[in-house]
């Protein structure tokens, strides 16, 4: 990411080091961009799993 982007490798890992409530940020889209009857959902299966190979 140092590569590509502007930050050095310190600030990139100081702002990896911080905390982020994925709650709130996520309930915080849900309530400003979807309806009262929106699902949404997630499905990691393509992600590889330890020790599997696909």
């Amino acid at each position: 990411m140092e590569r590509y982007g502007n930050s050095c490798e310190q600030s990139l890992r100081q702002q990896f080091d911080k905390a982020f409530d994925f709650l709130k940020f996520n309930s915080t889209l849900v309530s400003k961009y979807c309806s009262k009857r929106t699902v949404i959902g997630f499905d990691p299966l393509y992600i590889p799993k330890s020790g599997k190979i696909w």
